[in-house]
């Protein structure tokens, strides 16, 4: 076991670099704050050699796979946010709901060329407001 000691938002994984980063805002701006109990929307941009990846496969039926633990040992799962039919864009979305503030360890897990992708990142949850 290792003490998870900041946020990591990038993962390097089998010649792929993906960035996670969350999809708020409203017309006063945009916050890129993360508050427990409010749900929001992660997204996971996929690249490999400079340029957004589109040819996912799917992988136990769908395009990716969100696994979350926070700090209580709280754990969630989640798939993207659209139909694997709509053309892929390089980037996933998923629906969190973190419940307590604090440091979260993150998984998020694809497929390509047959080959099973899992990056990890560390994300930090404010208070609630």
């Amino acid at each position: 076991a290792q003490p998870l000691s900041t946020d990591k938002l990038t993962s390097s994984v089998n010649g792929f670099t993906a960035d996670i980063s969350p999809l708020i805002g409203d017309s006063a701006g945009v916050t890129k704050t993360i508050i427990a109990n409010e749900p929001i929307v992660l997204v996971n941009a996929i690249n490999k050699d400079g340029a957004p990846y589109k040819n996912l496969q799917t992988i136990y039926g769908t395009l990716g796979h969100f696994i979350a633990f926070g700090p209580n040992l709280e754990y969630q799962h989640a798939h993207p946010t659209f139909d694997e039919k709509i053309p892929q864009t390089g980037s996933l979305s998923f629906l969190a709901h973190f419940t307590s503030p604090g440091l979260y360890k993150i998984y998020i897990q694809t497929q390509a060329n047959g080959q099973v992708n899992t990056a990890d990142y560390n994300l930090t949850v404010a208070p609630t407001r």
